[in-house]
């Protein structure tokens, strides 16, 4: 039996030591319903190529582009990723320190907070949070579902905070993303894979990965960052990460169909338009439909 490590291997800096020993606090809130004689600040830029900022001391925020800032939380903790809820009354928020914890919309308190024993023994930052959309046929459950870069995947009852169960996966979990009609979900990370699994039965149903063919595209050869289903098809997804390629994917081969080359991903930033035709990469369009022709800067 190895011995137990009574800290953690390698050095730390005294100000890592210092954030790892305080506690969670919500510094300052500021919501615009209730507090309407805050000022709410709105800066315009004029192009994408020059940006003006606006520093206002009171709310601790720096305001880029076009906002209109209607609330802010503040916490003492760095926060991975954050997702609101199905019924939209609270914000969910992933920490470095494997914790998720909801936020009052109306209020800025924190109504919740999501960690278990394992997540307690085995801390890695959350990586994602989601929910299964909201339809007639999925109604809401006040389910969330996460990852975390140990490579755990954990379905949380909020409301109770309960972890209804947990996938383990043999990599650095980096994102996650729901099929819009099936409970299906897509898992992917830093082994160039994505992983399809039944959220009913909790299994993983297959995967999708390159061929390793010589002169042959057909797969990611490093981390993927961000996926997204076809909304308007059963079998089709596309992915991308860093390897500056975006993956077209049929969920009935384990192969990519197609790609479009040149763009680098390090976040979820890939989504289509409704129609399908169209998806957005990081801030510029590409057609879908056509042969990946870049259409421009999305305003």
């Amino acid at each position: 039996m190895e011995p137990r490590r009574k800290s953690v291997a390698g050095p730390m800096a005294p100000s890592s030591m210092k954030t790892a020993r305080k506690s969670f606090a919500v510094i300052n809130t500021f919501i615009k319903n209730a507090a309407p004689d805050k000022q709410i600040i709105t800066v315009h830029t004029s192009t994408p190529l020059v940006e003006r900022r606006s520093f206002h001391v009171e709310q601790n925020q720096i305001n880029q582009g076009e906002v209109n800032v209607l609330s802010i939380i503040d916490t003492n903790k760095e926060i991975m990723c954050c997702k609101y809820t199905e019924d939209l009354n609270d914000i969910a928020a992933g920490f470095t320190d494997g914790s998720i914890r909801l936020f009052s919309c109306s209020t800025g308190s924190c109504t919740h907070t999501l960690v278990d024993d394992e997540c307690r023994a085995y801390p890695g930052p959350v990586t994602a949070i989601k929910h299964r959309p909201v339809s007639k046929a999925h109604p809401i459950t006040n389910m969330l579902l996460s990852c975390y870069v140990n490579g755990c995947i954990k379905c949380w009852k909020y409301k109770y905070d309960q972890c209804l169960y947990t996938i383990r996966e043999k990599r650095q979990t980096l994102g996650l993303s729901y099929h819009p009609r099936f409970s299906k979900f897509i898992t992917y990370g830093d082994d160039a894979k994505l992983n399809m699994y039944d959220e009913e039965a909790q299994t993983q149903e297959r995967a999708f990965y390159s061929s390793q063919k010589k002169n042959l595209m057909d797969g990611h050869t490093s981390r993927i960052f961000a996926c997204a289903f076809n909304p308007k098809s059963h079998h089709e997804l596309i992915s991308g990460g860093w390897d500056n390629a975006v993956m077209c994917w049929d969920d009935r081969q384990p192969y990519a169909t197609r790609y479009f080359f040149g763009v680098h991903i390090c976040g979820e930033a890939l989504d289509f338009d409704k129609p399908g035709k169209t998806f957005t990469k990081s801030l510029r369009l590409n057609n879908y439909n056509g042969p990946g022709k870049d259409i421009g800067i999305r305003s």
